[in-house]
């Protein structure tokens, strides 16, 4: 996702079938403002993420429990899309464990700013 493409372009392929479509983070390259963007061509709506956090995780809904949702659809797997910043993940041997500690009497001050438009 270094340049603009569909979600749908690669969430079929092999690789991905353990978890059924993204649920993946992306370390940022800190001084790139904005981070993310999501585009729906057929209403022209624009979604643009900007955040001091390190990584975004984006999430397909690749499992969905059996709710009826708020339009009295049922819920189903890719049905949402989910942008989550955050620290690192903590990986394999604990990697990147630190950056997740908060120890007493450190602040936390964390940003992340969504902003919805027309393009």
């Amino acid at each position: 996702f270094n340049t603009p493409r569909s979600l749908g372009t690669h969430i079929d392929d092999a690789f991905m079938a353990p978890q059924r479509g993204y649920d993946h983070p992306w370390i940022l390259t800190s001084d790139i403002k904005p981070c993310a963007s999501l585009y729906h061509e057929a209403t022209g709506r624009l979604m643009v993420v900007s955040t001091n956090q390190p990584a975004l995780v984006l999430y397909t809904m690749n499992f969905a429990d059996p709710l009826i949702l708020e339009n009295d659809t049922l819920a189903s797997p890719r049905r949402a899309i989910c942008f989550e910043t955050q620290n690192l993940p903590i990986g394999y041997n604990e990697c990147f464990k630190e950056g997740s500690l908060l120890k007493k009497g450190e602040p936390y001050k964390a940003s992340t700013q969504f902003k919805f438009c027309i393009k």
